[in-house]
């Protein structure tokens, strides 16, 4: 009976520690996966900010109500383009105009729908209607080329260390 505790106890040992390395093997993939993912967002933001044209002066958006105007410095919308991670725990990241309280105030691009589907009333032409869409269009295929390079690579590199661990 007690030779039976005994194993029973080993096992579950054996057993922990195989769910440890898992855990550890787990971190350790999301974490690469992260950086290709993350690499592959910064490279369409980069190509965002390079296709915007910064308006040549502040912008002043009257309000209506008899309050102050607001005023969207110049460049706002080229510096609002980041690339960030969705959710704290996976590995997915999305580019683009932030919006939100977790920006700053010289990056908020609260007006990026605006620009994007070219509804503001400016005198002139829009630079920057389509330039996001635009972008997206033509850059994917390359980027999710090299980011399925990436993947194949390290998917590669797992495979023959796991083959040398058997």
């Amino acid at each position: 009976m007690m030779a039976e505790m005994v194993s029973g106890i080993q096992g579950m040992r054996q057993l922990e520690l195989k769910l440890d390395k898992m855990a550890k093997a787990y971190q350790m993939h999301n974490a690469n996966l992260r950086i290709i993912n993350e690499t592959a967002a910064r490279m369409f933001e980069r190509a965002m900010r390079r296709n915007i044209t910064s308006y040549h002066s502040d912008i002043y958006v009257s309000r209506g109500d008899g309050k102050k105007s607001l005023v969207i410095k110049k460049g706002t919308y080229k510096r609002s383009i980041g690339s960030w991670l969705v959710n704290e725990n996976g590995n997915a990241y999305w580019a683009g105009p932030r919006t939100c309280r977790k920006v700053g105030r010289t990056k908020d691009a609260w007006f990026a729908y605006i620009v994007e589907s070219d509804q503001q009333y400016i005198d002139g032409q829009n630079d920057n209607a389509g330039v996001i869409e635009k972008v997206i269009s033509t850059r994917k295929k390359n980027i999710e080329a090299w980011r399925f390079r990436q993947l194949k690579a390290y998917q590669d590199k797992v495979n023959s260390q796991m083959a040398r661990t058997k």
